[in-house]
């Protein structure tokens, strides 16, 4: 069945295709994949698309709901396949993904990013490294799709914008291509693989993007291309070896051409023993080529759906207590009941299955040995086949034929084979097997037993105790990670469990159901041993030992561990885990302004309570690629007055400083320990903060004022403060220079560059406008002379060069900008000495478009 899976269908479309390619009319083909799988497997496979539909483009109408038009054009990709489900990523957990197809699992998880990686929702990194832990296979689409395969394909360091390439919407000239390069034919499948069906025999190279149309009153004339960028990633050295690249991002602008040293992987393949998938670091909806990306599309999603196939399934001969018997472990028929349990993670119907036992009596020739079947159910449970059956044995001094028991002539090798199947009952090449050595065990001599007089019993020494132990959260999350115990000698090898660990009576929830990995801790000679959790974490906010808890671990009662319970105690540092902001005046004004509030909600009360001075508690930054980070852009003393404590001490209510800039939604809050002990010695706070969450204050511009109100004069501050003015020039400002902004960002553009300006002294031969806003916005400005006569255009863009992350223009009205007139007319006359009229169309992002007029006057 696997060799039919890719059959042409038909000769005659496939030559159609290749026409449509040739001749450039890809577009006008029906847009469904021509090159299928087999229809019996296209009706058997299951598929489920995690789509975060709530992403929106940042490039204006073009690209508004990119989510949802990524999401529809995948959909529209597998036209024809029956079971295809499509869920909202934000809301869908991995529980909920079990129950999609009840009692069976999905072939693919296919999770639609297309940009904006924050709208996917928290649950989209555990539902793919679960999906990857189980054999189910992976495919990420769109914008971002390397930032969620850190896990599933080793990806690390991910720049979603990487130069020099950028966000790709500077080609914008006729002259600018964009396209991805098919590189090679090579599959990490012996034979062939779906994959190789796109960039083999499609009949093309490259892949071009399709330019969108922009605003028309930005640039009418031109095209640009958006959500067009590539991922750039480095791949883990454990992964290396399993990564195929198959199409890289190259774009020429007119005059070089750039990434061309294959940095920018758009399209890439994984495969080890157990896993599949396939990361498409695009939106396909955006290539010219439509039929090519619906192609891909498809190859992509059935490549990665086989992932069951890898896994083989497990057979374990074990006593009635349930404990496994290693391969080869002595067994005699005194020994109680044997059995042999078998799982299959890919059985999902109740198959009947036949274990086959072969077992060599005696000296093991041909002669002295038999088959017997044994026919049992397997059940299909949780998702997994399970099985569980004894095994009758019956001893005897010759062989018999066989009658459904296990005859054995004592000392006997017992073989067990049973052989896999797939989920239509097909066989898929797979065998478990296990085997077992019976002893032969000799009759004892009747003994008359004397008077035995009962001996004092000493109860064994644990060699091994247990010195310390203690959970630790490594990655600062607050949830326990790492479980560390310290042994009072050097140990010769490590424990061959340690669970079940408990942290504050609650065990983690092991999705995967996989015990810790453990390791001697580096440094203690031996002494130390570390369990990892990270694969299965302790829930969160759990970073102390509240009164009446007891966190401990049970280790084996084999060997010299002797069942030793050790209690954990505490070693992680309190973490911010929620931060809301409450806006305390919408006005701004700044004479009557009601302070802002912040409520900030810690996994566990502080140790000295509330520390002295207040601001020392909480610092602020701005949120960046990685989320809540902490870095040193971070403000190290947050503008807070006074604070109010819950009963519990983990909830706080921070008054904010009126006069001071304040932290604002999407900001970041960190706890900063800032010397002060908050929890037990050495624990300190963690580097990861809260977004803050709560309403943003109304989109608009705040204030517009000449700056000073006459230019070429030493002037007052028009806001009442002495000394000199200050101001701060806009990007690209240079002293002596004329400033004129040439290129205007696109609304929705995301912004690019940095901007560390500090306040510093006007500029001379120049007229200011002051403004205070919000937001980011560009201004298109005309100015008139005071008998209405018109003397000079020209436009200035705020926020979109790294302006909102200058802490030196947050002030108490908003964001500081200065659009700045040379005072020259549109032919470059110096302007004459009078009034002249400032008329200010301001065009906000996310805002209304407003006008503004003032005077200003010019002295000579």
């Amino acid at each position: 069945v696997k060799q039919r899976l890719y059959s042409m269908r038909s000769s005659a479309s496939f030559i159609l295709f290749c026409l449509a390619l040739v001749l450039g009319n890809v577009s006008r083909v029906a847009a469904q994949a021509t090159i299928r799988a087999d229809k019996a497997y296209e009706d058997t496979v299951r598929i489920l698309i995690l789509s975060n539909d709530s992403a929106k483009g940042n490039c204006g109408p073009p690209t508004d709901q990119v989510g949802i038009r990524t999401r529809d054009f995948v959909r529209k990709s597998l036209e024809g396949v029956p079971n295809v489900v499509m869920r909202e990523s934000k809301s869908t957990r991995w529980e909920d993904v079990k129950t999609v197809w009840p009692g069976k699992m999905p072939h693919v998880i296919v999770h639609v990013n297309a940009g904006w990686s924050t709208e996917s929702g928290e649950f989209v990194p555990q539902i793919l490294n679960a999906a990857a832990d189980s054999a189910i296979g992976v495919v990420s689409i769109g914008d971002d799709a390397a930032s969620f395969a850190q896990r599933t394909f080793g990806f690390l360091n991910v720049n979603n914008q990487p130069e020099p390439m950028g966000d790709a919407m500077r080609f914008n000239t006729p002259q600018s291509r964009l396209w991805i390069d098919l590189d090679g034919s090579a599959d990490t499948v012996g034979g062939g693989g779906i994959i190789r069906n796109t960039t083999g025999t499609l009949n093309t190279t490259r892949l071009f993007f399709n330019p969108v149309q922009p605003y028309s009153d930005i640039d009418p004339a031109g095209r640009y291309r958006c959500q067009a960028d590539a991922d750039k990633y480095e791949v883990d050295v454990a992964f290396a070896d399993k990564v195929t690249f198959m199409g890289y991002q190259r774009a020429f602008d007119g005059a070089d051409t750039v990434a061309g040293s294959r940095e920018l992987q758009a399209i890439v393949s994984f495969q080890d023993d157990e896993r599949r998938g396939v990361a498409l670091s695009y939106q396909p909806q955006f290539l010219a080529d439509e039929k090519a990306a619906h192609q891909i599309d498809y190859d992509a999603i059935m490549y990665a759906s086989f992932a069951h196939f890898f896994r083989d399934p497990g057979l374990v001969f074990t006593d009635e207590s349930g404990k496994a018997l290693a391969p080869g472990a002595d067994w005699s028929t005194v020994k109680g009941k044997l059995y042999l349990n078998y799982t299959d993670d890919y059985v999902r119907a109740n198959l009947g299955k036949t274990i086959i036992l072969r077992i060599s009596n005696g000296g093991g020739t041909p002669a002295d040995s038999e088959t017997i079947l044994i026919a049992v159910p397997v059940k299909a449970a949780g998702g997994k086949g399970l099985w569980r059956g004894e095994i009758p044995l019956a001893e005897r001094s010759a062989l018999a034929r066989n009658n459904g028991t296990a005859e054995v002539t004592l000392p006997a090798v017992i073989d067990a084979s049973v052989l896999a199947h797939d989920e239509n009952g097909l066989p898929d090449g797979n065998t478990a097997t296990a085997r077992l050595v019976l002893k032969a065990v000799p009759v004892p001599p009747v003994i008359v037993p004397p008077v035995i007089v009962p001996p004092v019993i000493i109860p064994p020494v644990v060699v091994d105790t247990i010195l310390a132990a203690y959970m630790r959260d490594l990655d600062g999350n607050g949830a326990g990670d790492q479980a560390c115990f310290l042994f009072t000698r050097p140990l010769d090898a490590l424990p061959s469990s340690v669970g079940p660990v408990y942290w504050n009576a609650v065990a983690p929830a092991l999705a995967n159901k996989r015990p810790p990995r453990l390791s001697f801790l580096p440094g203690t000679g031996q002494r130390g041993v570390a369990a990892d959790f990270s694969e299965a974490e302790f829930p969160a906010g759990l970073t102390s030992v509240p009164p009446g808890a007891q966190p401990h671990a049970v280790f084996p009662s084999e060997g010299v561990f002797g069942g030793q319970k050790p209690a954990l105690a505490d070693s992680m540092g309190p973490v911010l885990i929620g931060a809301t902001i409450a806006l305390g005046s919408l006005a701004w004004a700044e004479s009557e302004r009601v302070p802002d509030t912040l409520r900030v909600t810690l996994s566990e009360p502080l140790r000295n309570g509330f520390p002295s001075p207040v601001p020392s508690l909480i610092r602020f930054g701005r949120m960046g690629s990685d989320g809540c980070r902490d870095r040193a852009t971070s403000v190290p003393v947050a503008p807070v007055v006074s604070a109010a404590a819950s009963p519990d001490g983990i909830r706080f209510v921070l008054i904010l400083d009126p006069i001071a800039p304040n932290p604002i939604s999407g900001d970041c809050a960190y706890l900063e320990g800032n010397g002060a002990v908050l929890d037990l010695p050495g624990n300190l706070p963690s580097a990861l903060g809260a977004r803050i969450e709560g309403p943003k204050a109304p989109v608009g511009i705040r204030a517009v004022s000449g700056f000073p109100a006459v230019s070429g004069t030493s002037g007052l501050d028009p806001l009442g403060g002495s000394g000199p003015l200050e101001w701060i020039p806009p990007v690209g400002f240079r002293s002596g220079v004329t400033f004129a902004e040439t290129s205007l960002p696109a609304p929705g553009q995301p912004p690019a560059g940095t901007d560390a300006s500090p306040r510093q002294p006007l500029p001379r031969d120049a007229a200011l406008v002051r403004v205070a806003t919000t937001g980011r916005y560009i201004a298109r400005v005309f100015i008139f002379d005071n008998l209405g006569v018109f003397v000079r255009t020209f436009r200035q863009s705020f926020g979109y060069k790294g302006e909102l992350e200058n802490t030196a223009r947050r002030d108490i009205q908003g964001y500081l900008s200065f659009l700045i007139w040379d005072r020259r007319d549109a032919r470059g006359r110096r302007a004459g000495q009078g009034v002249y009229l400032w008329r200010i169309e301001f065009l906000q992002e996310d805002g209304p478009t407003s006008t503004r007029s003032l005077r200003t006057g010019l002295l000579r």
